[in-house]
């Protein structure tokens, strides 16, 4: 391996001679004579180093997925260095224009400690608050650089996969009986078909994920007042606005 070594002069008696190989910089320390102008014994130093490695961190099997119910992206990957085991980790993802910060990883980002191989790290990204509403196909891309010495940095780049943080249409309540006698009321409605959804009453799921559009339920009323809230609910885990109306049961 060829070397590029320059020297630099001190006031002492010693110069310090670079050798830079391709990988990392190493330095020499020769015992030089000011007064003569050339360096003692130059066949015989010491050489301290590497000072500064710039080798990058190398990532790979970088994979992200959107969860169910959820809607938290779980990213993986894989990420070794050949100089230290102290990394820092960040993520960027792509909205189907321009790459972005994503602000809201936990996990496996941040300061990252490789040591015990940095082999299957997890993250989890909370795309629904980083991101505009929308449903496209994304990527992730994990970028790492050395913490000790932050001179180069590396990412990976995950496949396309569905990015959806869009909530569903609010369903649509048909005419309540009220006031009413009866305890047992059926209540009818529509709900967004453009997507898989479920049907919440009260924040609590009353039908399960279907892509039908027309709902029925069996409501049972309290004594006094029922205040219901309907919404619906994709299988990313987004959630409508909520649809409210009163029943009262006297």
């Amino acid at each position: 391996m060829e070397h590029s070594c320059f020297t630099i002069s001190s006031f002492g008696h010693l110069i310090l001679q670079f050798s830079i190989p391709a990988i990392d910089y190493c330095y020499a320390v020769i015992p030089y004579d000011q007064k003569n102008y050339a360096a003692i014994n130059p066949g015989e130093f010491t050489v301290v180093g590497p000072v500064q490695a710039n080798t990058v961190p190398i990532l790979s099997n970088v994979a992200a997925a959107q969860g169910t119910n959820d809607g938290l992206v779980t990213i993986t990957y894989d990420l070794s260095d050949v100089e230290y085991t102290e990394m820092d980790v960040w993520v960027e993802y792509w909205d189907g224009a321009v790459w972005n910060s994503a602000g809201t990883v936990t996990g496996a980002a941040g300061r990252v400690d490789i040591s015990s191989g940095g082999i299957g790290l997890i993250a989890t990204w909370d795309a629904r608050i980083d991101t505009a509403i929308h449903v496209t196909n994304s990527r992730i891309r994990v970028y790492a650089r050395d913490a000790v010495q932050p001179v180069g940095t590396n990412y990976g780049e995950s496949a396309d996969f569905v990015l959806d943080t869009l909530p569903p249409n609010a369903p649509i309540v048909d005419s309540v009986t009220t006031p009413t006698d009866l305890v047992n009321q059926m209540i009818t409605g529509s709900k967004d078909g453009s997507k898989s959804t479920a049907l919440l009453l009260n924040g609590v799921k009353i039908i399960s994920l279907n892509t039908t559009t027309n709902w029925l339920y069996n409501l049972i009323l309290v004594e006094g007042n029922n205040g219901l809230a309907f919404s619906a609910q994709d299988a990313f885990g987004n959630i409508s606005e909520e649809t409210s109306i009163r029943a009262f049961n006297d």
